[in-house]
């Protein structure tokens, strides 16, 4: 499923310029903070 429904997209909003990756590990707290970063 990944490789054919989610890696494409990654690729795609990639080349894009508008992909934003987000260490999901730790804290909830920590990890919200990030994901608020970059939005």
């Amino acid at each position: 499923v990944y490789t054919k429904q989610t890696k494409p997209l990654i690729d795609y909003y990639g080349k894009i310029d508008k992909l934003a990756k987000v260490n999901g590990e730790g804290e909830s707290e920590e990890v919200a903070k990030r994901l608020l970063a970059v939005v």
